[in-house]
């Protein structure tokens, strides 16, 4: 891990802590087959974090990034279970959001933070 890595983390935590919204990650987790029951159950994945939500920018929208009734949520890539993906959900107060897009910043070797496109 190189100095530019631990500082981007170190960065983004520090800015995502003083300035976020506590939400949370729900992931689907990979189902498993019961050959008893002859079902696919699946056990899901919660992850608490602080977030920022936005609304896209105008080049978000006119490059097809995201709609202008989207909402986009930052977050810090250490310390999540799991990587976000489309399809997760993520909870903001009492409203579920859809992952439409997920989008890295890097920073050195490291991911430091994810911006996920999300909608109801």
């Amino acid at each position: 891990m190189t100095t530019l890595d631990i500082s981007g983390q170190k960065t983004a935590a520090r800015l995502l802590a003083k300035y976020g919204k506590d939400m949370a990650l729900k992931t689907a987790g990979v189902g498993v087959y019961d050959p008893t029951t002859g079902e696919v159950t699946s056990a899901g994945v919660v992850s608490m974090f602080k977030g920022i939500i936005r609304t896209p920018e105008g080049t978000e929208v006119s490059n097809g990034f995201a709609l202008t009734t989207d909402r986009i949520v930052t977050l810090q890539a250490g310390g999540l279970l799991m990587f976000p993906i489309p399809n997760d959900k993520v909870m903001i107060d009492a409203d579920e959001y859809t992952i439409k897009q997920v989008r890295e910043t890097w920073s050195g070797e490291k991911i430091v933070l994810f911006d996920l496109v999300v909608g109801k």
